[in-house]
């Protein structure tokens, strides 16, 4: 019985630490590539992650058993403890400086050409999903 209880406290709060770090760092790198680059992510980034990801990570976590003997450590009981804003934050932060290199990288390529798309062609504001047919976007 205590095996099965810790198996699912850490099973809940890892999918717990996953939708939160995915939904911190969506909104991080969504937020500094409209304040860099002027450009949204396209709406299959959206479905690939929250549709896509999300229901096969809940899947493969509803899926966990439990160990045949308990860990020393036991999981943290709390939502907002150390261990778990630490282990949230340290993968929001990873998460968003591999994007910012990934960025950096593309940037280096000879073959891209940054567009701004209100400035150099002319979106404008009501045609907001346009701007999301673009390189950055797909980083």
């Amino acid at each position: 019985l205590i095996r099965e209880g810790r198996a699912c406290l850490a099973t809940n709060l890892a999918t717990f630490s996953y939708f939160i770090v995915q939904a911190l760092s969506i909104y991080t790198i969504m937020s500094i590539s409209m304040m860099t680059c002027n450009v949204v992510f396209g709406e299959w980034v959206y479905m690939l992650k929250d549709i896509g990801l999300g229901m096969v990570m809940t899947f493969y976590m509803t899926r966990s058993k439990a160990l045949p003997f308990l860990a020393k450590v036991r999981p943290t009981a709390t939502l907002l403890g150390f261990r778990t804003v630490c282990t949230i934050g340290t993968q929001v932060l990873l998460n968003v400086v591999f994007f910012l290199g990934i960025r950096e990288l593309l940037y280096a390529q000879p073959w891209y050409d940054r567009v701004n798309p209100v400035h150099d062609i002319h979106i404008a504001s009501h045609m907001w999903m346009l701007r999301g047919d673009n390189y950055d976007g797909a980083l």
